[in-house]
């Protein structure tokens, strides 16, 4: 929440909410999207259990996925993983102690 003061003495409040990452605990059975949900330098998606992809994954650009000690992100058959940077907003796959 901001809070400011006006040049006409009026207050104005602003509230704004920052999204915060996203644990991944279940396999991607139906396309889905990641898009770059954190501004901060920290993950926008944490992966938590080993997951499957057995469909159509697209990571936008800039999105940073942390993955905890051990988990894995397996492509099955029917699945894809879509993903393309650019020299401004990478893609970036890391573990969660490196972040």
């Amino acid at each position: 929440i901001f809070r400011g003061t006006l040049s006409d003495s009026k207050t104005v409040e602003v509230n704004v909410q920052i999204p915060s990452f996203e644990f991944i605990t279940q396999d991607i059975t139906s396309d889905r999207v990641l898009e770059n949900r954190v501004f901060s330098g920290q993950p926008d998606y944490i992966v938590k259990e080993d997951i499957r992809v057995t469909a159509r994954l697209t990571i936008r650009p800039g999105v940073r996925i942390a993955f905890m000690e051990g988990k894995s992100m397996k492509i099955d058959q029917g699945g894809s993983i879509v993903a393309k940077g650019t020299s401004e907003d990478k893609i970036s796959f890391t573990g969660t102690l490196n972040t």
